[in-house]
């Protein structure tokens, strides 16, 4: 995780002063564990504000993936919260689009 906290760092600031307070704060749940589903999410935390990422991170290139694409929901997250905007109705519509595979 400190190569995740120092490759964010030099991606920007803000990302790795995020991933430190949820880090901090529990909010990853990030262990490998018999039983846990697969994959990786973000689910929004409105009354305290926070986001919180769930995803099995195994030492892999595709897991570290996973986190980063997580940690990019969750600073968009912060950054809404922080606005004072809030996770609006229209935002998680286009979190669920931008899930949605587009076959052309």
């Amino acid at each position: 995780m400190d190569g995740v906290d120092q490759m964010l760092g030099m991606t920007d600031p803000y990302f790795q002063e995020r991933f430190r307070h949820m880090r901090g704060n529990g909010l990853l749940d990030l262990e490998v564990r018999q039983g846990k589903a697969p994959g990786g999410f973000l689910e929004f935390l409105p009354a305290t504000q926070n986001a919180f990422i769930f995803c099995n991170f195994s030492p892999s290139f595709f897991a570290l993936i996973a986190l980063i694409h997580e940690m990019g929901h969750a600073v968009n997250a912060y950054l809404q919260y922080e606005s004072g905007e809030g996770i609006q109705e229209h935002h998680l519509r286009a979190e669920v689009l931008g899930r949605i595979p587009i076959n052309l």
